[in-house]
């Protein structure tokens, strides 16, 4: 979780492409922090609001284990492979 705001997790599986959002969705830039990992801020305070994740099953989830936030995997993967 990041402080106290509500976390929400997508997977699009025809893309495979993971969504993990912070609060609410809100208007962000993306900022790419390895292959495929781009971190969603908002413009205005630089908060990150987000997590996008392009080709998360092919490639694992070994990429964002150097996020800037901790996350729990396994509810991940829950959802992931739902």
């Amino acid at each position: 979780m990041c402080g106290q705001r509500l976390v929400s997790v997508k997977y699009d599986g025809k893309a495979d492409v993971l969504y993990i959002v912070f609060g609410e969705p809100a208007f962000s830039f993306a900022e790419e922090v390895g292959p495929g990992v781009y971190l969603r801020k908002n413009p205005d305070n630089d908060v990150l609001n987000g997590i996008t994740v392009l080709d998360y099953r092919r490639q694992g989830r070994e990429r964002l284990r150097n996020l800037p936030v901790r996350l729990d995997f396994s509810a991940i993967d829950s959802i992931v492979h739902a």
